[in-house]
């Protein structure tokens, strides 16, 4: 069982929400992101492997770049011991 609030509603002690990857998770801050699968997913959740296949990935240490929009992130934390993300200059 999973204690305190979602990560979607965390902020920290100046009231501000969390960077995620180094991304703003605002929604006036949505920027680009890379993500790249850096470890396998042999003996996973079926789950995680169904997320990083909707991510775009088919082999490992193959990047895609996405929007950062809230489903994304969703899903990068989600795998997020799978994969790397960079945040993609504008």
């Amino acid at each position: 069982m999973k204690y305190g609030a979602p990560a979607s509603r965390r902020r920290d002690r100046a009231g501000q929400r969390r960077r995620f990857g180094g991304i703003l998770t605002e929604q006036g801050t949505v920027g680009k992101i890379k993500i790249t699968w850096v470890r396998s997913t042999i003996n996973r959740n079926e789950n995680h492997k169904r997320t990083v296949r909707a991510l775009g990935l088919r082999r490992l240490n193959q990047s895609v770049v996405h929007e950062a929009t809230p489903q994304v992130l969703g899903m990068i934390e989600r795998v997020k011991y799978l994969v790397r993300v960079e945040e993609v200059p504008s």
